[in-house]
């Protein structure tokens, strides 16, 4: 795993192997020197929600998940190879784009800022002919 940032930036980006594969995702980077200062760049977009700014980082289960595919690579590789996959508020992507790597169909969900903005992005930035996955934005739909 390569993590490269500075502690000015709000962001950094992770670039991690697994197989044969190296997924590099954009996140928060919470080591930022005025993190705490930082207004959160999708701040004052509709959808906001406190919930939704948990997208932007990778999270304890994300590294755990990814160390799995990592560390026992051929069991849950064959497990994985050609199933589909939802994961619900994908956030960065980076669990989903390594189990995309790894020949699951995926489809990566999140709310509209973060599908449409890290998430998006991270999916572009990693795309390969190898990989099966499919962007889906939440919307809410309510009646009162």
């Amino acid at each position: 795993m390569t993590t490269v940032h500075d502690e000015v930036t709000e962001v950094k980006m992770e670039t991690i192997t697994v197989g044969d594969h190296t997924v590099t995702v954009t996140c928060r980077n919470l080591q930022a020197e005025d993190f705490d200062d930082n207004l959160d760049s999708n701040f004052f977009e509709e959808d906001y929600t406190l919930a939704a700014t948990t997208g932007m980082m990778v999270w304890e289960g994300t590294w755990s998940f990814v160390e799995l595919l990592r560390t026992n690579r051929e069991s849950i590789v064959d497990r994985l190879k050609g199933r589909r996959v939802l994961e619900l508020g994908a956030g960065t992507g980076l669990a989903g784009l390594c189990a995309a790597k790894m020949g699951a169909n995926m489809l990566l969900t999140d709310v509209p800022s973060v599908a449409l903005g890290l998430l998006g992005e991270n999916i572009v930035r990693n795309k390969d002919g190898t990989m099966h996955f499919y962007l889906c934005i939440y919307i809410s739909i309510a009646r009162f």
